[in-house]
């Protein structure tokens, strides 16, 4: 299980600027953490990844978070229900 911030999926190469300094590539966006994912997926891992907010389960931040749950041991990953806040 890993939890990230939820630019963690835009994960991916990164492209020089002609004044030397280094950025994402954004033509390459998420290619990095797709490989990731596929490399996991290539080792008999099912995986699976959402973006949660911590305050839908009572911890007080509204920020986003990804969550990501890879197992193989071929039962269903299960994804917890809210238990705080508005539905919806």
């Amino acid at each position: 299980m890993v939890e990230n911030v939820e630019e963690y999926t835009g994960w991916g190469p990164l492209k020089r600027r002609p004044d030397g300094v280094w950025v994402r590539d954004p033509a390459r966006k998420g290619e990095t953490f797709r490989a990731w994912v596929q490399a996991l997926e290539r080792l008999g891992y099912r995986v699976e990844w959402r973006m949660v907010r911590g305050c839908d389960y009572g911890d007080p931040t509204i920020r986003k978070r990804l969550l990501v749950i890879a197992r193989r041991d071929g039962l269903a990953i299960p994804w917890p229900a809210p238990t705080h806040g508005q539905p919806g």
